[in-house]
């Protein structure tokens, strides 16, 4: 390897650091925080089926 090609490959480096950085940064100043609540009624509705009750605490939205 001579020196273009290692100069190339840290600067393809830094490009990618510095892409990962800005990624996560919009991640988390504009995804991150979102939650959408969701309930067996609202998703019925919204696939247009009956809605099941489960025996299953798990599945009934409790959280351990």
């Amino acid at each position: 390897m001579n020196a273009s090609d290692q100069n190339l490959l840290r600067h393809l480096g830094w490009v990618l650091v510095i892409k990962l950085l800005l990624l996560s940064g919009l991640w988390l100043a504009f995804i991150a925080g979102q939650r959408v609540p969701v309930d067996a009624a609202s998703a019925s509705a919204h696939l247009r089926v009956a809605p099941t009750v489960s025996s299953n605490p798990r599945l009934q939205g409790a959280r351990p």
